[in-house]
């Protein structure tokens, strides 16, 4: 999967977690980082993004990954997200939310429920 958050401290924790559970995960700081991360690595089976970011933020993320790989689910996670940026994007398949600060059972649930699917690597 890829894991795109500007918090290093949040990115490398929810990164840590994941990985105990057996996925795979590439890393990415922003949203103009995941695409090269996307780019170099092909399509992922599940798109974490946090929202606000620099550069380019998590909605435009998923817009831009929509276009390289139409119907990826999404998985916005966020401590602060403008209710109205997010309406239209989550009355669309495969998108979900987890609001932060999150436990580990919580986030874990959110995956699965995003992708039931996704098996550990």
């Amino acid at each position: 999967m890829l894991l795109v958050d500007d918090d290093n401290l949040v990115r490398h924790a929810v990164a840590r977690l994941l990985r105990a559970n057996g996925f795979r995960v590439l890393e990415a700081g922003d949203g103009l980082q995941a695409l090269e991360v996307d780019a170099a690595s092909g399509p992922p089976d599940l798109l974490v993004s946090d929202i606000v970011m620099p550069k380019m933020g998590g909605l435009e993320l998923a817009a831009a990954i929509d276009k390289r790989h139409p119907g990826l689910p999404v998985l916005f996670i966020s401590g602060f997200a403008p209710e109205e940026a997010l309406r239209d994007r989550l009355n669309r398949p495969a998108t979900s939310f987890i609001g932060k600060p999150f436990t580990a059972a919580e986030f874990a649930a959110a995956v699965r429920a995003a992708q039931p699917g996704l098996q550990p690597s």
